[in-house]
């Protein structure tokens, strides 16, 4: 098996286009003693669409 590692650049760099906002564009973060969050997932869109909700 083959791993396209460019199409996942590719990809990679669609979804930040879509769904990442510039650090001037995001809100201040409301999260108090979290480090960082980690989603498992298939479908990385539909987890940022759920999550976004």
């Amino acid at each position: 098996m083959t791993i396209d590692t460019d199409a996942i650049t590719r990809a990679r760099e669609e979804i930040k286009t879509n769904y990442l906002k510039t650090t001037g564009e995001r809100p201040p973060s409301s999260a108090r003693g979290v480090h960082h969050v980690a989603l498992l997932s298939s479908d990385v869109e539909r987890t940022i669409q759920c999550a976004s909700r």
